[in-house]
Protein backbone atom coordinates (compact mmCIF):
# COMPACT_ATOMS: atom_id res chain seq x y z
CA UNK A 1 0.00 0.00 0.00
CA UNK A 2 1.68 3.34 -1.10
CA UNK A 3 0.64 5.43 2.16
CA UNK A 4 2.08 2.53 4.19
CA UNK A 5 5.50 2.09 1.92
CA UNK A 6 5.70 5.88 2.20
CA UNK A 7 5.39 6.36 5.54
CA UNK A 8 7.49 3.82 6.43
CA UNK A 9 10.16 5.14 4.49
CA UNK A 10 9.99 8.63 6.29
CA UNK A 11 10.08 6.54 9.50
CA UNK A 12 13.30 4.98 8.40
CA UNK A 13 14.90 8.39 6.95
CA UNK A 14 13.95 10.36 9.90
CA UNK A 15 15.71 8.29 12.06
CA UNK A 16 19.16 8.03 9.86
CA UNK A 17 19.18 11.53 9.91
CA UNK A 18 19.09 11.50 13.75
CA UNK A 19 21.32 9.48 13.84
CA UNK A 20 23.48 11.21 11.93
CA UNK A 21 22.94 14.85 13.20
CA UNK A 22 21.79 13.66 16.85
CA UNK A 23 18.80 15.62 15.99
CA UNK A 24 15.84 16.48 14.07
CA UNK A 25 14.40 19.71 12.92
CA UNK A 26 10.75 20.75 13.19
CA UNK A 27 9.39 21.43 9.87
CA UNK A 28 7.51 24.06 11.50
CA UNK A 29 9.54 26.18 14.12
CA UNK A 30 13.35 24.96 13.10
CA UNK A 31 13.62 23.72 16.31
CA UNK A 32 15.95 21.15 17.01
CA UNK A 33 14.39 17.89 18.20
CA UNK A 34 16.44 15.73 20.81
CA UNK A 35 15.93 12.18 22.75
CA UNK A 36 17.69 12.59 25.99
CA UNK A 37 17.74 8.77 26.51
CA UNK A 38 18.30 7.33 23.37
CA UNK A 39 19.35 3.89 24.67
CA UNK A 40 15.66 2.51 23.85
CA UNK A 41 15.05 4.54 20.86
CA UNK A 42 13.26 3.12 17.70
CA UNK A 43 12.74 3.98 14.34
CA UNK A 44 8.75 4.01 15.63
CA UNK A 45 9.60 6.22 18.94
CA UNK A 46 11.51 8.56 16.98
CA UNK A 47 8.52 8.80 14.53
CA UNK A 48 6.18 9.00 17.27
CA UNK A 49 7.99 11.44 19.14
CA UNK A 50 8.40 14.00 16.05
CA UNK A 51 4.26 13.54 15.49
CA UNK A 52 3.80 14.75 18.68
CA UNK A 53 5.95 17.36 18.14
CA UNK A 54 4.46 18.81 15.00
CA UNK A 55 1.33 18.51 16.60
CA UNK A 56 2.11 20.36 19.98
CA UNK A 57 3.39 23.48 17.54
CA UNK A 58 0.59 23.39 14.48
CA UNK A 59 -1.76 23.83 18.32
CA UNK A 60 0.88 26.66 19.21
CA UNK A 61 -0.10 28.13 16.25
CA UNK A 62 -3.42 27.88 16.50
CA UNK A 63 -3.70 29.49 19.95
CA UNK A 64 -1.67 32.63 19.00
CA UNK A 65 -4.00 32.95 16.07
CA UNK A 66 -6.84 32.50 18.37
CA UNK A 67 -6.60 33.87 21.65
CA UNK A 68 -5.96 37.65 20.24
CA UNK A 69 -10.01 37.11 19.14
CA UNK A 70 -11.59 35.51 22.36
CA UNK A 71 -12.62 37.90 25.52
CA UNK A 72 -10.62 36.66 28.07
CA UNK A 73 -14.21 37.62 30.63
CA UNK A 74 -16.16 35.54 28.99
CA UNK A 75 -13.17 32.66 27.62
CA UNK A 76 -10.01 31.22 28.62
CA UNK A 77 -7.88 28.24 27.80
CA UNK A 78 -7.45 26.38 31.40
CA UNK A 79 -5.68 23.06 29.82
CA UNK A 80 -3.82 21.47 27.35
CA UNK A 81 -4.22 17.84 26.70
CA UNK A 82 -2.23 15.97 23.89
CA UNK A 83 -4.52 17.12 21.21
CA UNK A 84 -7.53 19.18 23.31
CA UNK A 85 -7.72 22.46 24.50
CA UNK A 86 -10.27 23.19 27.62
CA UNK A 87 -11.77 26.40 27.71
CA UNK A 88 -13.44 28.03 30.93
CA UNK A 89 -16.41 29.88 29.08
CA UNK A 90 -19.64 31.01 29.68
CA UNK A 91 -22.99 29.68 28.58
CA UNK A 92 -23.70 32.33 26.18
CA UNK A 93 -20.65 33.02 24.84
CA UNK A 94 -20.04 29.15 23.60
CA UNK A 95 -21.53 29.81 20.14
CA UNK A 96 -19.54 33.01 19.63
CA UNK A 97 -16.08 30.61 21.03
CA UNK A 98 -16.96 27.98 18.78
CA UNK A 99 -16.99 30.51 15.79
CA UNK A 100 -13.88 32.32 16.60
CA UNK A 101 -12.16 28.41 16.78
CA UNK A 102 -13.41 27.51 13.26
CA UNK A 103 -12.09 30.64 11.83
CA UNK A 104 -8.47 30.19 13.41
CA UNK A 105 -8.26 26.22 12.38
CA UNK A 106 -6.75 25.63 9.38
CA UNK A 107 -9.02 23.82 7.05
CA UNK A 108 -6.36 20.43 6.79
CA UNK A 109 -8.20 19.75 10.33
CA UNK A 110 -11.42 18.99 11.65
CA UNK A 111 -12.00 19.51 15.00
CA UNK A 112 -14.51 18.28 17.60
CA UNK A 113 -16.27 20.58 20.10
CA UNK A 114 -17.40 19.03 23.46
CA UNK A 115 -19.02 21.10 26.47
CA UNK A 116 -20.22 20.42 29.86
CA UNK A 117 -20.42 21.88 33.87
CA UNK A 118 -17.26 19.58 34.41
CA UNK A 119 -14.63 17.37 32.64
CA UNK A 120 -16.38 14.18 33.71
CA UNK A 121 -20.09 14.97 31.75
CA UNK A 122 -18.72 16.92 28.40
CA UNK A 123 -20.79 16.14 25.67
CA UNK A 124 -20.71 16.52 22.23
CA UNK A 125 -21.54 20.44 20.84
CA UNK A 126 -23.84 20.17 17.49
CA UNK A 127 -22.85 23.13 14.99
CA UNK A 128 -22.85 23.92 12.12
CA UNK A 129 -20.09 24.63 10.04
CA UNK A 130 -20.10 27.62 7.29
CA UNK A 131 -16.53 26.56 6.51
CA UNK A 132 -15.00 22.93 5.08
CA UNK A 133 -14.07 22.53 8.96
CA UNK A 134 -15.92 19.11 10.64
CA UNK A 135 -18.08 20.67 14.00
CA UNK A 136 -19.27 17.16 15.80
Amino acid sequence: IPYFAKAKDFTTTLYQLYREQGYVESSISGRHFRVIDEEDLTEAKLFNYYIQMTETELNGQFLERLLPTVDPHKAIPILYIYDAVVFDCKKEYIDRLVSKIVEATSAKFPISVKFGDNYKEITQYNYEATTTMHIH
